[in-house]
């Protein structure tokens, strides 16, 4: 059996009603110009473009080197 690892280079994120990629940015990034690499980490999901992110809908956020996203 293996164990779960302690460490994913991700988390992930239950769009709000209200949010956009620049808030999200600015929750975990603490600077609305990280945008663009949830946008590029998520763009299959956003074909139609960054601003086209619904409620309800999960994005995977890359953690960047010695961050600790909760």
């Amino acid at each position: 059996t293996q164990k779960a690892p302690k460490y994913a280079p991700f988390t992930t994120h239950k769009v709000n009603e209200g949010d956009t990629l620049q808030k999200i940015a600015m929750k975990y990034y603490e600077t609305h110009r990280a945008w663009l690499t949830i946008y590029q980490f998520n763009i299959k999901y956003l074909e139609k473009g960054p601003n086209k992110i619904t409620a309800g809908m999960h994005l995977v956020i890359p953690k960047t080197k010695n961050q600790k996203i909760n």
